[in-house]
């Protein structure tokens, strides 16, 4: 690697962001080859049962990842810390026992379970998050003629464009394809798709085959709740063009007529949908496909 580096940056300058943004991508790479554990979104790993859960930003994951702390023991815990599920999974996950742990397992140990989302509904999802939330804005910026600006507003069709520049195999985890590496060494042994049927019934189903406790989930009224507020509060729209519509971040944050989601997915809207995440369409073709379910933030 040290020799790949002196010739890079011989080429491209020592300074060059190019050369920096090359060896940055290459190190991601060896590290996915090293240890596919490690791959980007991190699975949450329960060595004790052999259990390997992978997740996708937008498809429920901090319902899942909570979830998951209660399996390995650490409900308490995420609960006294006062963080985010988003939180505590940066700051406590990877120095957790429990990871420690299955980190020293090999991959064909466990028992692969990912929790998928319908990928149109998905992307919809993914649009009003980087309508409401800030990270993106850089990207946003540079992109073309600086014209998606959340608090202006640019429609669906346009972030659909912008998704068409980037590498969505290893791009941000919001706009990430749900195909994990991991699933490119070994396919799931069991997928929950949330847009079909009851996900919590799912997950109980799923711990009487492994054998876990069941979860009272009105015991985590608390953390459904929270679920329910934030999803996106719709109405339905009169205008035939929706998916071309400029949508602000008023609006995805609830504060303005947001609609319903189904509303976007037109027919040319799904095709260029099946386009960018043809690698989702792919791998859980035959768990994707049943009417639309509930909105999950």
């Amino acid at each position: 690697m040290g020799v790949f580096k002196s010739a890079l940056r011989g080429t491209l300058g020592a300074e060059s962001v190019a050369a920096r943004r090359v060896l940055s991508a290459s190190q991601r790479i060896r590290l996915a080859l090293r240890d596919p554990l490690l791959t980007l979104p991190i699975p949450l790993l329960n060595p004790d049962k052999s259990l390997l859960v992978l997740w996708s930003a937008k498809s429920a994951c901090s319902l899942t990842f909570v979830w998951y702390l209660k399996t390995v023991g650490l409900l308490d815990h995420f609960r006294a810390s006062g963080c985010s599920p988003h939180e505590y999974r940066a700051r406590h996950y990877l120095r957790s026992d429990a990871f420690a742990r299955g980190s020293r397992k090999v991959l064909d140990d466990y028992f692969v379970v990912h929790v998928i989302r319908d990928p149109y509904l998905r992307t919809v999802s993914c649009y009003r998050h980087a309508l409401a939330h800030p990270f993106a804005e850089k990207r946003f910026s540079a992109f073309e003629d600086g014209s998606l600006d959340r608090h202006r507003g640019f429609s669906f069709s346009r972030y659909l464009d912008f998704l068409e520049t980037l590498d969505l195999a290893g791009t941000n985890l919001h706009h990430r394809q749900q195909l994990h590496g991991i699933e490119r060494i070994k396919l799931p042994d069991h997928v929950i798709n949330i847009s079909k049927g009851n996900f919590l019934q799912e997950l109980n189903l799923l711990e009487h085959r492994l054998g876990l406790p069941q979860t009272n989930f009105a015991e985590l009224g608390w953390l459904l709740e929270r679920e329910e507020g934030r999803k996106a509060k719709t109405s339905a729209f009169g205008e035939d063009r929706v998916a071309n519509q400029p949508f602000n971040a008023a609006a995805a944050a609830g504060r303005a007529p947001w609609p319903n989601y189904e509303q976007f997915l037109t027919k040319p809207i799904r095709r260029r949908i099946e386009h960018l995440y043809a690698a989702d369409f792919k791998t859980f073709g035959h768990h994707i496909g049943a009417a639309p379910g509930a909105h999950h933030h």
